[in-house]
């Protein structure tokens, strides 16, 4: 029920913002990731000289809630909000907000998986600050000219009232994308026009 609202929320906001072919491409993507990211941290613990802990590895985790908290951390980079309500309780910074819902929720249901939702906020943190945007996401360019010059999306898919086209806008995922003007792709496609 909590990743499902989360997860209707979230990718709502970020398919309006990067368009329904990014958004795709990016949950496709963050399931392989943040699933990655949380065996290598679980054999690193198991493989830890110091205090080698059996916990990581046996936890029990589907790995979407992960992604959701990769979700957070993107939607809140590109938020224009200063400051998120936690349950009502109380307020804190927008970009605090993935970090304390962590920790709160982690002292409500301590079962759950902490490992997959620090690792989903990790990704998160390395995709807004451009170390792995460019290596997991294609240019916007790259999604234009799929939904435009190709015919992987099917005309009447592109023509739905709920398909979103990847916004004229739209830059990049990271921060250091958002005053770009040029990508290398579209440097191709200009040189072959």
């Amino acid at each position: 029920g909590m990743n499902m609202m989360s997860t209707a929320y979230l990718s709502t906001v970020l398919e309006k913002k990067f368009g329904t072919l990014p958004t795709l491409h990016l949950i496709l993507a963050l399931t392989l990731l943040v699933s990655s990211l949380h065996t290598f941290i679980s054999f690193l613990a198991y493989c830890n000289p110091l205090y080698s802990t059996q916990k990581f590895m046996l936890e029990h985790s589907l790995g979407y809630s992960g992604v959701i908290f990769t979700f957070a951390i993107l939607e809140t980079s590109t938020s224009r909000v200063q400051s998120r309500s936690i349950y009502g309780l109380f307020e804190v910074p927008t970009q605090l907000y993935p970090w304390v819902l962590l920790i709160l929720i982690q002292v409500l249901m301590p079962n759950i998986s902490f490992l997959g939702h620090l690792s989903g906020i990790l990704v998160g943190t390395l995709i807004v600050n451009g170390v792995m945007d460019k290596s997991i996401f294609p240019s916007p360019d790259f999604f234009r000219y799929i939904e435009e010059e190709t015919r992987l999306v099917p005309t009447r898919v592109k023509n739905h009232e709920l398909y979103v086209k990847v916004p004229d806008n739209f830059r990049g995922i990271s921060k250091e994308n958002e005053d770009a003007t040029n990508s290398l792709f579209a440097l191709i496609v200009k040189a072959s026009s």
